[in-house]
């Protein structure tokens, strides 16, 4: 697993050949240079999160790519033209056998109902999770696999994160 962080809050995970980009939100920078992207996710409609000229870019040059996320994100999504597919809390979906799992319903509120919006995080094939769930103030990046005791906002950048 290789972790390839672009900014803010926008991540490319490779994993067992597939990469995967994850929230390309309006402060990230490089991700829009990426090629041979087999899925994008996006946790929520906040623009640090979702950045529809970044996305559209990234999808140009990434034609065959999946777009998974939420029902408000894939409202937005609609208005666009964008296919996508929908998961949510409770609910998965493959693509290129690689297993996404949805979790959580609602964004942190930041100042009064600031903030308040769907927010869905996303366990990757068993082993990485991205979202907002073990943590209600904030979002996390953990491994599955040492969820309770380590995530690399605690650690700082690990031997499997990179940054562009």
């Amino acid at each position: 697993m290789k972790i390839t962080k672009f900014g803010h809050c926008c991540l490319l995970l490779e994993m067992n050949g597939v990469r995967i980009l994850i929230d390309p939100g309006v402060y990230s920078g490089g991700q829009n240079d990426e090629r041979d992207i087999d899925m994008v996710l996006i946790t929520h409609e906040h623009s640090d999160h979702y950045h529809i000229e970044s996305l559209k870019k990234v999808l140009s040059s990434n034609p065959k790519a999946t777009v998974i996320t939420n029902d408000a994100v894939g409202a937005l999504l609609q208005k666009e033209s964008i296919p996508y597919t929908r998961v949510m809390d409770g609910e998965s979906t493959k693509v290129n056998a690689t297993r996404v799992e949805g979790f959580g319903r609602e964004h942190a509120i930041i100042y009064g109902q600031m903030g308040a919006c769907e927010n869905t995080g996303f366990l990757v094939g068993e082993k990485f999770y991205y979202g907002r769930i073990l943590f209600p103030s904030t979002s996390c990046v953990v491994m599955a696999n040492s969820l309770f005791h380590s995530t690399l906002g605690k650690r700082g950048n690990s031997d499997l994160c990179t940054k562009k």
